[in-house]
């Protein structure tokens, strides 16, 4: 029964290990980090008779779902390329793709998204690492100690801290640089005249959060399975507080006796 339960736990680390990473590449290649409303400044475009209030942000093509409104745009993007749409007050242009790199080199900090890129790249490779030594420890009992549970730990951990880092290095960029402007120059200015109104997260951004909880549950999963591996794991640690206490207090009386 022991055994039972120790190979089911280490299998929902594997299985944990395997949604993690699916989580991040998914996380990587999707261009939904953030999104942003947009709008037209429309000062002296319509007559002062034309209430505006009943016209902005109306959708005057009906077969178009798309359409943010009149005068009104959208942009979505990720680490490497993003979409964009504008309506200009006669129905919406066609989506506009870019690459991230050249198009908002001069919005924000793109080193930003490289590093972010870089820590999830980390997560992914330790979450296969994780995947492939759980699963060894499912089917069998690793001799060597880094193929065992003490390994499991290490890999969940860097993937944890990978992902965590990750996550943070975005939330950072968004609430420094993203929350007041994700627009070019061109796009704020004449004959253009947008301006971002409103940014937030997209789900590409809450999957690495996901991904980083996965990789807690693991460890703890991994501990789990330790537990019932080794039924004395936490008394052999007690034992070993006890007798580093018990050398010290040793040493001291050895001193005291030395002083008289």
């Amino acid at each position: 029964m022991i055994i039972k339960r120790r190979t089911t736990y280490f299998f929902f680390a594997s299985l944990g290990a395997v949604v993690s990473l699916i989580f991040t590449g998914i996380a990587i290649v999707t261009s939904h980090w953030t999104y942003a409303q947009l709008q037209k400044n429309t000062t002296g475009l319509l007559d002062a008779t034309f209430p505006l209030r009943d016209y902005l942000g109306n959708n005057p093509i009906a077969f178009d779902p798309d359409d943010p409104g009149a005068f009104l745009g959208l942009d979505y993007f990720g680490l490497f390329q993003g979409c964009k749409k504008f309506n200009y007050g006669f129905g919406a242009r066609e989506w506009h793709c870019y690459k991230v790199f050249s198009e908002h080199a001069n919005v924000y900090s793109v080193g930003y998204p490289i590093a972010v890129f870089v820590f999830l790249t980390i997560a992914i490779i330790f979450a296969l690492v994780s995947t492939i030594f759980g699963l060894v420890n499912t089917l069998t009992v690793p001799i060597e100690t880094i193929h065992g549970p003490m390994g499991l730990y290490l890999w969940n951990a860097i993937g944890a801290v990978g992902s965590l880092l990750a996550w943070l290095l975005y939330l950072i960029l968004y609430l420094t640089q993203l929350t007041t402007n994700v627009l070019t120059t061109e796009d704020m200015a004449p004959p253009n005249n947008f301006r971002t109104t409103s940014v937030s997260f997209g789900y590409s951004y809450w999957l690495v959060l996901a991904s980083f909880i996965l990789f807690l549950l693991n460890l703890l999963f991994v501990f789990l399975a330790h537990l019932l591996q080794e039924p004395d794991l936490l008394k052999n640690k007690n034992k070993k507080g006890e007798v580093k206490t018990g050398k010290a207090g040793g040493n001291n009386n050895v001193g005291l006796g030395l002083m008289y």
